[in-house]
């Protein structure tokens, strides 16, 4: 849902301590800083337990399953890589709920910011890095979390906004549920369940304030459409999309083949794979890089653009 706040958690597979390795936190991280600056992501808060992360997020134009799956699925391939592992490394597809409500919005960032407290790993949300709390409050420089957004919630003038927040953190430090898992959380009812982000596009319409659609709708083409497409608009033929070829116009329309997929047609990375004879993670690593080529070059901003049009009124 456009615009909407979450709180998203998951768990690793047989309650592996993987993020009690800074090493493994910090690549986690690496990947959430990554994706939220491709995908337009706001991060209200974040914590990483040994077993387990929180975040509370609001989403931007592409669905939130699409960059969960993105931030999970690089996670786990390079995780199993490094360790030479197989098998499922999360415990299953994350868990999220929309949070509505000043309310249920102030307790949903202090509660992430205190699970360390609760679990017994810190005397104090400061006293533990591995939270976005130190970052709030000014302890070390924002790395994931957009300070303003946050503060945001709790008032309109950073001074009163930072007391009402310490002020909150403390309540919910004495609240029974505080200690509770996320299912049994106020914000995950029942009601709430309606509202959870499934692994999949969303049919329900984003919506502005005044009832106007903000999201933008799929583009009806198959992969093999949208290879046809990048052929005409780049001057490529399909077998050097395929082939190793490694000059900067072929990686550019193996990136736009990628980014106009699945981000405008909602193909799967596999389907991407399979039209050219390439792995999965592969496509992955054109999808993240085409992403951020987007931002940075304005002329392939305009071939992603022009190719949807292309394929949208065809």
């Amino acid at each position: 849902m456009d615009g909407a706040i979450y709180h998203v958690y998951c768990r690793f597979a047989h309650g592996a301590r993987v993020f009690a390795s800074p090493e493994e936190a910090e690549r986690f991280l690496t990947i959430v800083r990554d994706v939220k600056r491709t995908d337009g992501l706001s991060i209200l808060a974040w914590c990483l337990m040994p077993t387990h992360y929180h975040l509370a997020v609001r989403t931007g134009r592409l669905p939130l399953w699409r960059s969960l799956r993105l931030i999970q699925g690089r996670f786990a391939l390079a995780h199993n890589r490094r360790h030479r592992t197989l098998g499922p490394l999360w415990q299953g597809r994350y868990k999220a709920r929309v949070v509505e409500g000043e309310d249920a919005l102030h307790r949903l960032v202090a509660y992430i910011h205190l699970n360390p407290v609760k679990a017994g790993l810190a005397a104090s949300p400061v006293r533990y890095r591995w939270s976005g709390h130190r970052e709030l409050v000014g302890r070390v420089r924002a790395l994931l979390v957009d300070i303003e957004d946050t503060l945001r919630l709790y008032g309109a003038r950073r001074g009163a906004a930072m007391r009402a927040y310490a002020a909150m953190v403390r309540a919910v430090g004495r609240e029974a549920w505080a200690l509770e898992e996320p299912g049994r959380l106020p914000w995950w009812s029942r009601v709430a369940a309606a509202a959870d982000e499934l692994d999949g596009p969303s049919h329900r319409p984003a919506v502005d304030g005044l009832g106007a659609s903000t999201a933008p709708a799929r583009v009806r083409a198959s992969v093999d459409e949208v290879l046809a497409g990048v052929c005409r608009v780049t001057g490529l033929r399909c077998e050097r999309l395929a082939s190793r070829v490694q000059d900067r116009a072929t990686v550019a329309g193996r990136e736009l083949l990628a980014v106009v997929a699945v981000h405008r047609c909602e193909a799967r990375v596999t389907e991407v794979g399979r039209c050219l004879g390439k792995p999965a993670d592969t496509v992955s690593r054109w999808l993240s890089r085409g992403a951020r080529r987007r931002l940075a070059e304005e002329g392939f901003g305009r071939q992603v653009d022009a190719l949807e049009a292309e394929l949208r009124h065809g």
